[in-house]
């Protein structure tokens, strides 16, 4: 295991502190950690240029996920956003005036965020979803006006047969599994992907579940970018409202109207949400293999790997297999 994954995982707070201070900012000596599964987040106490105490986010990203550039243009695209004045938590300039620095002595790269202040909602009314998906439309229109060159793509190869390949290549599925895990995943693989024919791709957030959300009353913040790519806009429409049942279907037709007012939506594309759901079903897979030597992970999916767990996954992608009409 390279060493900047072994500081990843046992990053201390004096750390924490050094890479905040080597920014420009004086902190006070409190800092208490986020939940973040992917990277290493924390919420760090600040003394202002004004004397007054503030709070900043500072992300360590996971080493080996991405590289730099992709990172930047997760910066960039947040600074586009934030110059049309778009509710987004944008990355602070650091004291070289770069938001992408490296901490000294593990090279794990880092940006400090601002503290948004508001709470997290576990489902949304009509009040609530008219103003997000006004901000996905507005997020959506910035997106189209220039292209990502090192996101990945939210396609069928890179979330579906490249996580297949990662998983089989990974020995994980028991022996008594893996033919019947292998040969469902390639039937959906091959009936949802001529779907995407034809449909525009342009930059999204991507992860735009309600987690990543910050409510002050009717006004919605989106939170970490860290998963943005390049996809059909109908990813971010029904991550933000992905149940099936009656309601979740009201509750995503009054974000679709809504979205129209001001974003363009192709409504050929809403025929992608359970190919997106099956995609990212697949994707989930891949993701928890590629962590399992982190001792968060273990911790927090000890279920990962059993029989009981491939099994299950089985189980529901032939579910997935009959709402998309295989059988």
């Amino acid at each position: 295991m390279p060493e900047s994954q072994h500081s990843f995982y046992d990053l201390t707070p004096e750390r924490i502190l050094d890479a905040v201070e080597t920014s420009g900012l004086t902190c006070t000596g409190t800092c208490h950690a986020l939940n973040s599964y992917e990277n290493r987040v924390y919420e760090v106490e600040v003394q202002e240029a004004s004397g007054a105490i503030g709070r900043r986010i500072v992300k360590f990203y996971r080493p080996g996920r991405w590289s730099d550039d992709t990172i930047l243009e997760e910066h960039n695209f947040l600074l586009e956003l934030a110059a049309e004045e778009l509710a987004v938590a944008a990355p602070e300039p650091l004291a070289d005036g770069k938001t992408l620095q490296h901490n000294e002595g593990t090279d794990i790269p880092f940006a400090i965020f601002p503290k948004i202040v508001g709470r997290a909602r576990d489902e949304l009314d009509e009040n609530a979803l008219r103003p997000l998906a006004h901000l996905l439309a507005r997020i959506h229109n910035v997106g189209r006006s220039r292209s990502f060159q090192h996101r990945p793509n939210f396609d069928v190869e890179t979330l579906g047969h490249k996580s297949l390949r990662a998983i089989l290549d990974s020995q994980s599925l028991p022996d008594n599994l893996r033919q019947g895990y292998e040969a469902i995943v390639t039937q959906l693989l091959a009936a949802i992907e001529p779907r995407f024919s034809a449909i525009s791709v342009q930059r999204l957030h991507g992860d735009a579940h309600l987690g990543n959300l910050i409510w002050r009353g009717d006004t919605p913040t989106f939170i970490d970018f860290d998963d943005m790519g390049t996809g059909p806009v109908v990813q971010d429409l029904w991550m933000s409202v992905p149940g099936r049942d009656d309601e979740s279907r009201r509750r995503f037709d009054i974000l679709v109207d809504s979205y129209e007012i001001l974003g363009l939506l192709n409504r050929d594309s809403l025929r992608l949400i359970e190919p997106l759901r099956t995609l990212r079903m697949i994707r989930y897979s891949a993701w928890l293999l590629s962590h399992r030597e982190d001792p968060a992970f273990s911790r927090a999916f000890p279920a990962f790997g059993t029989e009981q767990y491939w099994a299950q996954q089985i189980q529901d992608l032939r579910e997935q297999g009959e709402i998309l009409g295989l059988y």
